[in-house]
C-alpha cells in the first residue's frame, strides 16, 4: 500500500507493507512550529486538535518543538471528530480563546470540515490574529466553503490564515509546472498538492514494476509485490532516490517520504507561498552568523540531523 494524502503517524507504524508520498504528521506539527517561532516570531499558541490520531500526532509535534525551543502552549483543546456534533464545543472554544488567550497563535490540528467550523467561531467570537491549519485546508475548496459560509460578511475571515502543504501552485518549478499545465487542460482547473503527491505514488509504482524485468506480466502476484517493496526500502537517501514531482523520492525508516512542509497564506480563494519558508539543514549550520536555527529531533534517514533553518 502507498498513500499519496495520508499524514497520521499511524498509517506506516507497524506496517512493513505500507508507505506514503507525503510527510508524517510529527513532521508537519514541528516544522509549523519552527516557523511561528522562527518566522512570525509569536511565542504563545492555543492547540485546538480532533480526538482522532491525525489531530494527536499533529498537536504533539508542535508542541514537543514549540515548547523546547522557548514557546508556549497556553491551551490545548480537544474536539470531537465528528463536525456534526462538535458545534456547541467549538462554540465555546472560540469564546474562551476570545477572552483568555489574546496574541496567541492559534493551531487547527484538525480535518477539513472541524477547521472550517472552527475558523468561523474563532472569527466570530472576536480572534482577529494569526490561525494555522494543516493540509487538509491547503485548497482552494477550503477557501471557497469558508467564503460561502459567510456571505456578505465585512471583512475576510481567512485574512491571517495560514496552511501548510507539500507545496502550492504558485512556486512549481521543473516536471511539477507540466504536469499542472497538463492538468488544468484536462480539467480546466489547477491541481492541489495532492494531484503532486498522487503522481509521485504512481511514479514509486512504475519504478517498483520495472525493477521486476520484462516478466512482470507472467509473474505471480505475490512476487510482483515483494519486487516493488524491495525497490522502495533501497530508496533510503537522497543518493538512492528516484526522480518525481515533489522533489526526489526516497522514503525514511518508517516508510514516509521525506517531504518539504511549505506555508502559505490565505489570499483571496487561492493560497500564496509566503515570502519566507523553512527548512531542513544540517547541524553544523547552528554556528552561522545571521541563521535562526531550532532543534527539531532527528527525522529517521534524512541526509543530515534535523535542523529548521528560518529564511
Amino acid at each position: 500500500m502507498i498513500s499519496p494524502t495520508a499524514t497520521a503517524d499511524d498509517l506506516t507504524a507497524d506496517c512493513e507493507w505500507c508507505f506514503r508520498t507525503v510527510f508524517d504528521n510529527s513532521t508537519q506539527g514541528k516544522m509549523i512550529a519552527s516557523y511561528v517561532l522562527g518566522i512570525l516570531g509569536i511565542d504563545k499558541a492555543v492547540i485546538v486538535s480532533e480526538e482522532s490520531d491525525y489531530g494527536n500526532s499533529l498537536a504533539a509535534g508542535f508542541a514537543s518543538v514549540f515548547e523546547s525551543a522557548g514557546g508556549t502552549v497556553t491551551a490545548h483543546d480537544a474536539l470531537p471528530a465528528d463536525v456534526s456534533t462538535a458545534g456547541d464545543t467549538i462554540r465555546q472554544t472560540a469564546e474562551e480563546i476570545a477572552q483568555d488567550h489574546v496574541g496567541a497563535v492559534i493551531l487547527l490540528a484538525t480535518g477539513s470540515g472541524l477547521a472550517e467550523t472552527a475558523l468561523l467561531e474563532l472569527r466570530a467570537a472576536g480572534v482577529d490574529g494569526t490561525i494555522f491549519g494543516s493540509g487538509p485546508t491547503s485548497s482552494r475548496i477550503f477557501l471557497e466553503d469558508v467564503k460561502r459560509a459567510v456571505p456578505g460578511r465585512r471583512g475576510n475571515v481567512t485574512d491571517g490564515f495560514y496552511a501548510s502543504a507539500p507545496l502550492f501552485v504558485d512556486s512549481l518549478n521543473g516536471d511539477s509546472v507540466r504536469l499542472a499545465a497538463q492538468f488544468q487542460k484536462e480539467f480546466g482547473d489547477l491541481p492541489t498538492w495532492r494531484s503532486f503527491t498522487s503522481a509521485d505514488a504512481g511514479v514509486a509504482i512504475v519504478n517498483g514494476l520495472r525493477a521486476n524485468g520484462k516478466g512482470v506480466a507472467s509473474m505471480l502476484l505475490a512476487r510482483a509485490r515483494d519486487g516493488i517493496r524491495e525497490l522502495w526500502l533501497q530508496l533510503d537517501s537522497p543518493e538512492h532516490s528516484i526522480p518525481a514531482f515533489v522533489g526526489p523520492l526516497y522514503f525514511d525508516a518508517n516508510r514516509t517520504a521525506p517531504r518539504p512542509v511549505a506555508m502559505g497564506i490565505a489570499s483571496g480563494n487561492l493560497y500564496d507561498s509566503a515570502p519566507r519558508q523553512i527548512t531542513l539543514m544540517s547541524s553544523d549550520a547552528q554556528d552561522m552568523d545571521g541563521v535562526t536555527v531550532i532543534e527539531v529531533s532527528e527525522i529517521p534517514r534524512l541526509p543530515c540531523s534535523a535542523w529548521c533553518k528560518a529564511g
